[in-house]
């Protein structure tokens, strides 16, 4: 009886067709599927509308146009400062005057979806095939690609999915770059804090005032404090031989620098 009242949703429906055989055997089972890469998009959006309030897709689909609108104003393929796309972003939303933590989360979900390479409009209520659309101009902070998208990327995650995820999927990521990548990097993790910490108070009790000095933000240091100073682009080797496992009284040193930073800061006072 449920399966079949669900085959009524067409992207059920298509799921369940591009399954073609699922065995059983001890401890164990597998399925056989025909790849779709349209299936994923619809998913995709099938879990945005079922997660995402309407009236909260409304919101987001409306920054992510003011966002398009003031990413117009420079030259295709320019490196932006953060600070001038956030700054009136958030301004539009001081100026609508209520509802502040919904707007604060609309708006960092915008500008984040703009950082990964998506298009909301597609993801939220489009057709299209993909949605994924390369960013016009890109942003920066501190003159970094790298912070803004971690400052940014972070915050919209703690608005969305809660604060742990965001702080576990940052080091998650900054461990494999010891591993495997660029290497380990407390100013990453730095970003990734921070954009958590902005999060928390942009939906939180200090919403109104968060969104009035983001709307009132004029450089790089009024969003996020320089990190530039701290270790970074460690392998993994290197990263264990100057501050040991993860949460290490030496590792944990530098946690607290960045927590004492990010105190001190203006968006937190």
């Amino acid at each position: 009886m449920i399966h079949a009242w669900l085959r009524r949703d067409p992207t059920y429906a298509a799921l369940v067709g591009a399954v073609s055989k699922v065995g059983f055997k001890e401890n164990q089972a597998t399925l056989d599927y025909r790849w779709q890469p349209e299936l994923l998009i619809r998913i995709e959006r099938k879990s945005a509308e079922l997660l995402i309030a309407p009236e909260d897709q409304a919101r987001m689909i409306a920054y992510a146009e003011q966002l398009d609108a003031l990413v117009k104003r420079y030259p295709h393929g320019s490196t932006v400062p953060l600070v001038q796309i956030v700054a009136p972003l958030f301004a539009h939303a001081n100026a609508l005057g209520s509802h502040a933590a919904e707007e604060n989360r609309a708006a960092l979900t915008a500008v984040a979806a703009y950082l990964s390479g998506i298009s909301l409009p597609r993801l939220l209520e489009g057709d299209s095939k993909s949605i994924r659309r390369a960013p016009r101009v890109l942003l920066s902070l501190h003159e970094r690609r790298d912070f803004a998208e971690h400052f940014m990327i972070s915050a919209a995650l703690a608005v969305n999915g809660g604060s742990r995820m965001a702080n576990a999927i940052g080091l998650i990521k900054e461990e494999e770059d010891a591993a495997k990548g660029s290497g380990f990097s407390f100013t990453d993790l730095a970003a990734n804090h921070a954009g958590v910490r902005l999060g928390e108070m942009a939906t939180g009790k200090s919403a109104a005032p968060v969104q009035r000095k983001l709307a009132t933000a004029r450089s790089d240091a009024d969003l996020l404090p320089d990190f530039r100073d701290l270790p970074e682009f460690m392998p993994q080797a290197e990263f264990e031989r100057r501050f040991g496992p993860v949460g290490s009284p030496r590792y944990q040193k530098i946690i607290n620098r960045i927590d004492a930073r990010l105190i001190a800061h203006p968006l937190a006072q």
